[in-house]
């Protein structure tokens, strides 16, 4: 239903309570409804019913509602007097014309100034009931306003920080497959297909933004896969992620490049090489954790924000994704081992 119908359907149905209302009180104090009365009565219902309608068009016409308040305020009254007076000129002649002459009968001047008296009240709800519906229905409005901008620009910024997401490895696994066709055919098609997933994961979970743990880890394992191929024994894997937390959402693409992070900044700085360790289980304090570690050491004057592109990543798409309710966390541990730690609530990934 629109507006405009809307709108209609109040005005008819109010004017017509009003007619109502005088009908009624009219048989109450008299004892009985004169047919003259009630045509009376109509024709005043109808004409004040055109009247508000030319009232509205002025309001909006003029964009009353839209100036300072004071100013809004004082228009709007003098539009109130306005309306009345000519509804009052329009209806007292065709009253005193349509009715009897015995019916008419002591009719004087202070009479009509009591009719416009109770005109300008009658327009003066009428009035007020239209602004406060104007300016709920323009509050609520504002506020999906407000909501669908902060949605916009919210998705404009994890489209930039997607945008961002471009793994460094991309080449050298490239590399590394071209290497392979020649020496092992049925590896680099493995490996190729590794990198297919990868891709295709990363390009595609705009329409996730959430997926479950366990998606998150075959594509880790992809990941590992190409990464081991180009580090050979550089590079030791170990896997602990319990069962309880599999079927849990996270951020897609956030254990990858933490998982990155840990190689380019741990792994491949080293001669010998290290391991990556990645574990997923709950803590016990309604929430579950996902801890990446690695061989190497953390930059004491660097920040979380200054390890590489990838943390700061996952920390504002968790930020924007759920609210700060989660968190990431990068700690030096003793023997040269670093720790990234994503934490989760259960209840902010339920939906």
């Amino acid at each position: 239903m629109s507006t405009n119908t809307r709108y209609w359907i109040c005005q008819i149905a109010g004017w017509s309570l009003y007619g109502l209302f005088g009908l009624a009180m009219m048989a109450i104090f008299s004892g009985q409804v004169n047919p003259y009365f009630t045509l009376n009565q109509l024709m005043i219902v109808g004409i004040q019913l055109v009247s508000s309608h030319g009232l509205r068009l002025w309001i909006k016409r003029k964009g009353i509602f839209e100036k300072p308040t004071i100013q809004w305020v004082l228009l709007l009254l003098l539009g109130i007097v306005v309306t009345a007076v000519i509804t009052q000129l329009i209806t007292t002649p065709i009253i005193l014309l349509i009715t009897p002459d015995d019916l008419t009968t002591g009719y004087q001047f202070i009479h009509s100034v009591g009719y416009l008296g109770q005109a300008i009240f009658v327009f003066s709800i009428w009035s007020a009931m239209y602004a406060t519906i104007y300016f709920v229905r323009n509050y609520k409005q504002a506020e999906i306003d407000k909501w669908k901008l902060e949605a916009e620009v919210q998705q404009a910024e994890l489209m930039a920080l997607k945008a961002q997401i471009n793994p460094h490895f991309i080449f050298n696994a490239l590399n590394s497959i071209r290497s392979l066709i020649a020496e092992d055919a049925d590896s680099a098609r493995f490996a190729l297909t590794k990198l297919s997933n990868l891709l295709r994961y990363a390009i595609q979970f705009q329409a996730r933004e959430l997926v479950e743990v366990k998606e998150e880890v075959e594509i880790v394992k992809g990941y590992l896969t190409l990464e081991k191929i180009q580090l050979e024994n550089r590079l030791q894997i170990e896997w602990s992620v319990s069962d309880k937390v599999l079927e849990y959402k996270i951020p897609a693409m956030s254990v990858q490049m933490l998982v990155e992070n840990a190689i380019k900044h741990g792994i491949s700085k080293l001669a010998r090489g290290g391991f990556v360790r990645i574990s997923a289980t709950e803590n016990g304090a309604g929430e579950f954790q996902i801890l990446v570690e690695n061989s190497g050491r953390l930059d004491a004057n660097k920040s979380i924000n200054g390890t590489g592109i990838g943390l700061s990543n996952v920390e504002s798409r968790l930020k924007a994704l759920l609210n700060s309710q989660a968190t990431v966390e990068i700690n030096q541990k003793e023997n040269d081992v670093v720790e990234a730690t994503l934490t989760i609530p259960y209840e902010s990934v339920d939906s």
